[in-house]
């Protein structure tokens, strides 16, 4: 009935004991990486740098060490060649059979970046050549990748559908096809819906129940937030003038019945040129993270969804201790390096359902979903005692780096404008008591913060 308002969404997954920890579970992980060829320093090092991220490094110095370890369950193997110059990579060709044969993904470190190098790399298999001095931050991004590690969120599809039947049918086939849907077969509530799953593609039958799809499409537009999400139509529609005056509201129009092959590669291929487009509006260049502007979007976002359903959240605010000291002491490139690597620990640390941003220079946001205050600090604290004990280096040596971080609750701060303000407060004790710790805001909010608050959000 046209009435009933129905919002199928995929079930939640049960939190139980492990709220407010990764479900990543990266810090747990312990995956075997083979290095072969390189000297005890660097293999010290390394082997540091990389267990902080899940990885566990075994030194090899023979290539049936390799195979060895490859066959123990090795993930992936990093192959150090010494040769100065020449066509070669310091390894026999026996050897160089051997490696090749590895059925493991094979990343070559080098000092040279010449032709030949690259080219004999890419003959013998290299999925990944990396220059030393190491920049440890691409380093494990390559490790992830080769590994399987870093899976791309779904892409999350609104399909607004009166046919209940249909509607089942086509997000049967999507979900098959590793995309997220939400279904909607009551128009009206299409905007609520949209703010709250924020969707990469919209779905929507031309004849709808009270209302057209073209209708509707001029409604969503009509927000400046979804001016560029993509809209499909779905139709028996054949007439082409009909079509066309629905593709002046929409990105395409399919034409019932659809085959679910074609369906599932039409959405997907949309969903993905409309996330690469939003990724260069809405995320920071160096780390790849949500940007200030976007940052504070979500957190809204999330806010809004928490009151909604009872839950909690936790806003965490970062921020990298005496970091104008390593910029003015170490190079604007070995600062930029420092942030990049504490970007890629809370990636890792974190769970795909946390948003994290670079809030501006060296400050950071995250927000923690459906966690408990202590869940989240727990969290915090891994990453900031993970991040204190990594080494950072330039040609002038060695370097350490800490941070210090603000938490605010959700349950005690019941409102955006309060949880910035109160982790930001929380984030300034911590500093002034000498950094390199998370403080936790506490205290009933007062009352000039919550109008200061109201009318900042207003």
């Amino acid at each position: 009935m046209p009435g009933i308002c129905t919002v199928r969404r995929p079930p939640a997954k049960p939190r139980g004991k492990d709220v407010g920890r990764s479900s990543r579970a990266v810090a747990s992980r312990n995956d075997r990486v083979a290095l072969y060829g390189s000297d005890r320093r660097l293999a010290r090092e390394m082997t540091l740098q990389l267990k902080h991220f899940g990885y566990r490094l075994e030194c090899v110095d023979r290539v049936e060490g390799l195979v060895a370890s490859v066959e123990a369950g090795g993930r992936a193997v990093l192959l150090d060649v010494h040769c100065e110059s020449g066509s070669g990579l310091g390894l026999g060709g026996e050897a160089q059979d051997v490696v090749a044969r590895l059925p493991a993904p094979l990343v070559f470190l080098s000092s040279r970046d010449d032709i030949d190098a690259r080219l004999a790399a890419v003959r013998m298999g290299a999925v990944a050549y990396l220059l030393k001095p190491l920049d440890y931050a691409l380093l494990v991004d390559t490790l992830d990748q080769v590994t399987g590690r870093r899976y791309p969120e779904p892409y999350r599809v609104l399909l607004v559908e009166s046919d209940a039947e249909q509607a089942k049918s086509y997000e049967a086939v999507m979900t098959a096809a590793g995309i997220k849907v939400v279904v909607v077969e009551a128009p009206m509530r299409t905007l609520e819906i949209m703010a709250d799953f924020n969707p990469e593609l919209v779905l929507l039958e031309l004849n709808l129940p009270g209302l057209s799809g073209i209708e509707l499409a001029s409604v969503i537009r009509q927000k400046q937030t979804y001016l560029s999400v993509p809209i499909v139509f779905l139709s028996e529609e054949t007439r082409a003038e009909r079509q066309i005056e629905a593709m002046e509201r929409a990105d395409n129009f399919l034409t019932k019945p659809i085959a679910p092959a074609y369906l599932a590669s039409a959405v997907r291929s949309r969903a993905e040129r409309y996330r690469m487009l939003r990724a260069l509006m809405t995320r920071d260049s160096l780390t790849g993270l949500l940007n200030h502007t976007n940052s504070k979007e979500r957190l809204a976002t999330e806010v809004r969804r928490a009151v909604r359903l009872g839950t909690n959240l936790v806003l965490a605010m970062i921020d990298i201790d005496r970091f104008k000291q390593v910029n003015d002491t170490r190079g604007h490139q070995a600062g930029d390096r420092v942030i990049k690597r504490l970007a890629r620990l809370l990636q890792q640390r974190l769970r795909q359902t946390d948003i994290i941003g670079r809030y501006g220079g060296d400050e950071f946001v995250v927000v923690m979903v459906d966690t408990t205050l202590d869940g989240a600090r727990a969290v915090i604290e891994q990453v900031r005692g993970d991040f204190a004990s990594l080494g950072h280096g330039t040609a002038a040596g060695r370097f350490g780096v800490t941070f210090s971080a603000g938490l605010a609750t959700l349950a005690e701060y019941p409102e955006c404008g309060l949880l910035l303000e109160a982790a930001d407060q929380a984030l300034y004790r911590a500093k002034h008591q000498g950094g390199n710790r998370v403080i936790a805001a506490s205290g009933p909010p007062r009352g000039d913060r919550v109008e200061a608050a109201a009318s900042s959000s207003g």
